[in-house]
């Protein structure tokens, strides 16, 4: 998919994994584990980010940070060790009733992310091993995870912590709307792909609230 919204129309990955055998199984997988995503820092809503300003008190400047080819750059291995800890070694969390010592959890991950094959373009099949694509009902789980474990850990670290510190991640759905506007001749066809671009992103985990904000735009 192109991303007309970045310098150049970068094309993105989406590797649609319905036809692979572990297509199901990803999708009780999201559902088992988004509970367990680190989102104190994230925010539901522009909305809900505006209200936090009017309320502060603080001086100093406002930026912004953005992530580079997100999705593709996410470790997977790394961001399994991060979910087996949440899952099963964090105080806050009730581990799930998956015994551990049997690695289930993470075999199906790994299956999932590593072992799912995909025909490409030119007729070949492949395997993605690393990083995750959208299309996958887990890609938008990992690309949460990986962030929000990586924010905790560094504003813990830091000496001198930001005033302010939240995300409202929306590049994904304005990369898909923007797709559906440009690539469409007509009205029609504009709301035959916002209908499918609405059902991508909500089974991508992407909430109604945020998608029909960003298309009422």
């Amino acid at each position: 998919m192109s991303r007309p919204h970045k310098p150049g129309n970068p094309l993105w990955p989406i590797i649609s994994q319905i036809p692979t055998p572990t297509y199901r199984l990803a999708k009780q997988l999201n559902c088992l584990l988004t509970p367990y995503v680190p989102c104190a820092l994230s925010l539901k809503s522009p909305k809900e980010f505006v209200d936090i300003l009017r309320g502060a008190r603080t001086t100093g400047i406002r930026a912004s940070l953005d992530v580079e080819s997100l999705f593709t750059n996410v470790p997977v291995d790394q961001t399994i060790r991060m979910m087996m800890d949440r899952v099963y070694r964090d105080s806050v969390c009730t581990p799930l009733d998956i015994p551990e010592s049997m690695s289930m959890l993470r075999k199906s991950l790994q299956a999932c992310n590593k072992d799912a094959p995909f025909l490409s373009p030119d007729g070949h099949m492949h395997t993605q091993v690393d990083g995750v694509a959208m299309g996958s009902p887990l890609g938008v789980l990992f690309v949460n995870f990986y962030m929000g474990t990586i924010e905790q850990r560094v504003l813990a670290d830091m000496d001198l912590r930001p005033a302010i510190y939240c995300k409202y991640k929306r590049s994904v759905v304005n990369a898909y709307i923007d797709r559906a506007l440009s690539h469409s001749s007509g009205w029609k066809q504009v709301n035959e792909e916002l209908c499918r671009v609405r059902q991508v992103l909500v089974n991508n985990g992407f909430s109604n609230e945020c998608v029909e904000d960003v298309i009422k735009r």
